[in-house]
């Protein structure tokens, strides 16, 4: 739930008016299976505190960088 209103923050709208969410966050698919699952999280928290700061989602940012920015 957290990661699809990290990408679509309106979806509660969405569902109101029977519509999908127009977006998704792909998933990480590094070999490392505990790291990928350590940047897909950051990922989700990434998008919420660009929300949080009143900007867009922007759900391609590379993991890497949102593990780094954490």
């Amino acid at each position: 739930m957290g990661t699809s209103l990290a990408v679509s923050p309106d979806l509660p709208d969405r569902w109101r008016q029977y519509r999908e969410a127009d977006r998704q966050m792909e998933p990480v698919t590094w070999s490392d299976k505990a790291l990928a699952s350590a940047a897909g999280m950051a990922k989700v928290r990434h998008q919420m505190r660009r929300l949080a700061r009143g900007r867009k989602s922007k759900p391609g940012t590379h993991p890497a960088i949102a593990l780094i920015s954490e």
